[in-house]
């Protein structure tokens, strides 16, 4: 399952193999694969699009983007099975919310502090799951044996899996199927989950930000780069930014022309438009600051702006 937002090339690689082996997440399966939003997740089968196995594992497992899916369900059918889990309703607000379970970081949090009523849901038609994961070089996989997940760690020679089973009877959502179709959340997975996906979001922006910037943050330690990407994401929000994608460009405005950008007239003028989105209006000053700097990776981001 691909990670579209963030591997980019690797799916408009996939889109244009044709109509065969692959399903977007997002919209409904009456609509033309290719009218898809380009940053849906992609569900590929592996046994018609082997190569795109290599090209992830290039960059997509060391960025924890990305999980392998493991079923023997036909991939449309699969695709219906995940498709139920990209929104679910939180504990404290009942409001549905949008779940990037194929964040292999999320997905740890999500699992780990799961319930049985909620892992056999989430693994309807899936035999196991192989994920990267932060404290080992290799892949996790999760599988459900009865009311039971498991945990598989690879052990320190590499023949083995140890595995950490997780029960959790006394966090159960009442009455959780009751919600269908939506699924709803415990309320500590949730918070663990917000917390997860922060960091997995703060990881992804320090490798963009290592990538296309790469003398400036060359003696950065990743600690300092975190800590300078929070920061960042904290002025954005109090100025109203929000969102991930207002995030990464704020931040990576701040690169192009400081901290205090938002303090110029221009661009204080231009972030002011109350008829643009907040995001088109970063999207906007940082295509033109990019003109400029001429930054290729951030050209790749604002193409359709110019």
């Amino acid at each position: 399952m691909l990670d579209a937002s963030w591997q980019e090339d690797l799916a408009s690689e996939i889109r244009a193999m044709g109509e065969n082996g692959w399903e977007p997440l997002m919209g409904s399966p009456a609509e033309a694969k290719q009218d898809a939003h380009v940053r849906t997740p992609l569900l590929v089968d592996l046994t018609i699009h082997p190569a795109v196995l290599t090209s992830w594992l290039k960059e997509g497992f060391t960025e924890k983007l990305g999980i392998l899916v493991f079923s023997t369900k036909a991939i449309e059918e699969l695709r219906i099975s995940l498709k139920r889990f990209l929104t679910v309703l939180t504990p404290t607000s009942g409001k549905p919310v949008y779940l990037r379970f194929y964040d292999a970081r999320v997905l740890y949090c999500f699992l780990r502090l799961g319930f049985p009523d909620q892992w056999q849901d989430f693994f309807k038609n899936i035999d196991l799951i192989a994920a990267p994961y932060d404290y080992t070089s290799s892949f996790a996989i999760y599988r459900l044996r009865g009311e039971q997940l498991q945990l598989g760690i690879e052990t320190e020679d590499g023949l083995d899996y140890h595995w950490h089973k997780h029960e959790n009877h006394d966090r159960a959502v009442e009455n959780y199927r009751a919600t269908f179709p939506f699924r709803e959340i415990e309320q500590r997975q949730y918070d663990d989950m917000m917390h997860c996906a922060q960091m997995s979001f703060h990881h992804e922006v320090e490798q963009f930000l290592r990538k296309a910037f790469p003398e400036e943050t060359r003696v950065v330690s990743r600690k300092e780069l975190l800590e300078y990407i929070g920061e960042q994401e904290k002025i954005a929000s109090d100025k109203s930014f929000n969102g991930e994608n207002c995030t990464l460009y704020w931040i990576l405005m701040t690169m192009v022309c400081g901290v205090k950008f938002y303090e110029e007239e221009y661009m204080g003028r231009y972030l002011a438009i109350p008829w643009f989105s907040h995001e088109k209006r970063l999207l906007d000053i940082l295509a033109i600051a990019n003109n400029y700097a001429k930054n290729l990776h951030i050209k790749e981001l604002t193409v359709e702006v110019d």
